[in-house]
């Protein structure tokens, strides 16, 4: 099997259907693959590989070969209580990370944030749903609470 099939040097790529490489769908998609990136430098995190996991199964809700979605209320609720468990008393002003962990984390939750902005076109036009929506703004809340930790821990 080829790795090429020439239909991007037209500026379309196929999904579901023939689509602009440049259309709202495409975008997110490729900042899910940026945001699954740098998940990868944080894999040493408990919990990590499975967010990853789920959120490449999500993949198929976005581009539309999926009706029904992975993600579950139970999944933000969960995110929400690991939050709430590591009783983090952070400052109203910006943190800067200065160790390793917590800057990796920290780039992961900046790509989440992007993936985030990507994906509200597709929440308002109701092409994905809004528990999927939630929990991608909650799991910035949870790598940024896990940078946090590791930054002053």
């Amino acid at each position: 099997m080829r790795i090429y099939t020439k239909r991007g040097d037209k500026g379309t790529t196929f999904l579901t259907e023939e689509v602009a490489k440049d259309a709202d769908i495409i975008h997110a998609m490729g900042k899910l693959d940026a945001f699954l990136t740098t998940l990868d430098r944080c894999r040493e995190h408990e919990g990590i590989p499975e967010l990853q996991e789920k959120l490449s199964i999500t993949a198929g809700e976005i581009v539309g070969t999926r009706t029904t979605t992975t993600i579950t209320e139970a999944d933000i609720t969960a995110l929400e209580e690991a939050m709430d468990a590591m009783n983090l008393d952070v400052p109203p002003v910006f943190v800067s990370f200065t160790k390793p962990q917590a800057q990796r984390l920290s780039e992961a939750r900046v790509a989440c944030r992007a993936l985030e902005r990507r994906l509200t076109p597709l929440l308002r036009e109701e092409k994905i749903s809004p528990t999927l929506y939630a929990y991608i703004n909650r799991l910035s809340d949870y790598l940024f609470s896990l940078a946090f930790k590791k930054e002053t821990r």
